[in-house]
């Protein structure tokens, strides 16, 4: 098995500050946030998911649990609604040096923009469990299947 590059990695559901007029009864737990998580764990990763949709938790507050955590990588989970959230938690924590691996439904259609926006590392595209853990164990982008990323602004999709 191989060593973990990434061992310490905070998965984040956005909170939508801005949003208006969504009916809590359809704001679900982030499942596959959590499913990663479990996945990690598996394999000696340690791991805490931020649940800030539910707790309404600003980006600010979620960057200091993040510094406070030591984390190695952010993943953050993006939908439609939570998308510009999303996107400003992402700068922010390239800001602090860290590396971004962002997924979720949002990601359909906009790749090149999204990447380019969030300046994240990666987009897992699909199922994340065993891409997150490659990226993890420190594979080369382009040897990590199910991913898409910026190479000299070009959208590379593996």
């Amino acid at each position: 098995m191989a060593e973990m590059v990434y061992k310490r990695i905070v998965l984040v559901n956005p909170f939508p500050y801005y949003a208006r007029g969504i009916n809590e009864a359809t704001v679900y737990p982030p499942l596959g946030l959590i499913t990663i998580a479990a996945y990690l764990k598996r394999f000696g990763v340690s791991v805490k998911v931020i649940d800030a949709n539910i707790l309404c938790m600003r980006n600010d507050t979620v960057l200091d649990i993040i510094k406070g955590f030591g984390a190695d990588v952010v993943g953050v989970q993006m939908n439609i609604v939570t998308a510009r959230a999303g996107i400003e938690l992402c700068t922010a924590a390239k800001d602090l040096g860290l590396p971004v691996v962002i997924g979720g439904p949002f990601i359909g259609e906009t790749i090149e923009q999204l990447l380019k926006d969030t300046h994240a590392d990666c987009m897992v595209r699909g199922e994340g469990e065993i891409t997150f853990l490659e990226f993890c164990r420190g594979r080369k982008l382009e040897e990590i299947e199910g991913i898409a990323y910026l190479n000299n602004g070009r959208v590379v999709q593996n």
